[in-house]
């Protein structure tokens, strides 16, 4: 699923598109994707009721997904009013144009102002397109007189650009949870179920662990100081390597599968661990060594990205370039 999410993100699709914040390198939230304004044929419609599904899916089920949207977007979903503040966590540029005619209206002469500001009643979309505030609207200048008709309409358009896309969504967040149900809800508690937490911590996937050994062992102790050791990136890829997700849910109440951790010793004690997505399961050797143990575990997270049965141990070569050395390695044999 976090696989599929990575390809809802990425340019092979048309649904979503870098924010401007994240393609300019700007203010907050810098690694956030917002639906596509350009994306408006009937074949979009159906992508986007589909997205739906899926986004009603991780919040009705509360398995939470890699999903990066701006604080704007959940309140947008909900249809709940939004704030230039919203707007500035999309789009700080814009922002900083809105506040800077704002204070020249209120400091310059309206002579100086129209010296000093070359603005006209057009506005770039997030897709980077150019819209029309008004009819020709690239010929008409603003001016101290209609600046503020000119910051409304701006405003106005850039918070409705995706109106369309957003509608389309909804309508296939329907099929998933009555709009009713969602309406209880607050923004940021509909993006913790379809989100869960933004870091993955230590206890927390302590809580929701079984395993075959006793919390003695050394091979669970070592586990858990190399979990523990791990960045949160490493965290989130150690996630997807067993379980396809990148996130711990905000309710782990109800898990039809919770993280367990196997030790064979019929496993070579070298061997890369194998993972079990369907069943969040990962086995491990008796390892003797726990800078062995953490060097195959962290190969087999930085290696294996792909959910199937065409890639496992046989197509990593370990640190000394030689073949897997034991194990499936990846996803082991099951397949989502």
């Amino acid at each position: 699923m976090t696989n599929l999410v990575q390809e809802l993100e990425s340019p092979l699709l048309p649904l979503l598109i870098k924010t401007p914040n994240n393609r300019n390198i700007h203010g907050f939230n810098r690694d956030c994707f917002c639906l596509n304004p350009a994306a408006v044929s009937p074949t979009h419609r159906e992508l986007f009721v589909f997205l739906g599904h899926f986004l009603g899916f991780s919040i009705r089920t509360k398995s939470a997904m890699d999903w990066h949207f701006p604080p704007i977007f959940w309140k947008q979903l909900l249809e709940q009013p939004v704030t230039l503040q919203d707007f500035e966590g999309l789009d700080a540029y814009s922002h900083q144009i809105i506040k800077d005619l704002e204070k020249h209206a209120i400091k310059l002469s309206p002579a100086e102002f129209e010296l000093g500001v070359e603005e006209t009643f057009t506005t770039r979309l997030s897709d980077g397109g150019l819209a029309d505030l008004v009819p020709n609207g690239a010929s008409v200048a603003v001016t101290h007189a209609n600046h503020k008709e000119y910051l409304e309409k701006m405003l106005d358009c850039r918070l409705q650009e995706t109106e369309k896309q957003m509608a389309w969504l909804r309508e296939g967040l329907a099929h998933v949870i009555d709009p009713q149900v969602l309406s209880f809800l607050a923004p940021d508690d509909v993006e913790l179920r379809a989100c869960g937490t933004k870091d993955v911590e230590v206890e927390a996937l302590k809580k929701i662990t079984n395993s075959n050994v006793g919390d003695d062992h050394r091979v669970l102790k070592w586990f858990w100081e190399i979990f523990e050791e791990y960045s949160q990136d490493e965290r989130r890829k150690y996630l997807k390597f067993v379980w396809g997700r990148s996130k711990i849910p905000s309710d782990t109440s109800n898990l039809r599968y919770k993280h367990d951790v196997q030790v064979y010793g019929h496993l070579p004690p070298d061997a890369l661990p194998q993972a079990h997505t369907c069943f969040f399961t990962i086995d491990l050797p008796e390892y003797k060594d726990k800078a062995i143990m953490k060097r195959r575990i962290t190969t087999a997270i930085e290696l294996c990205g792909e959910i199937d049965t065409d890639y496992g141990a046989g197509n990593i070569r370990d640190e000394e370039g030689a073949g897997g050395g034991g194990g499936y390695g990846g996803y082991g044999e099951e397949e989502e």
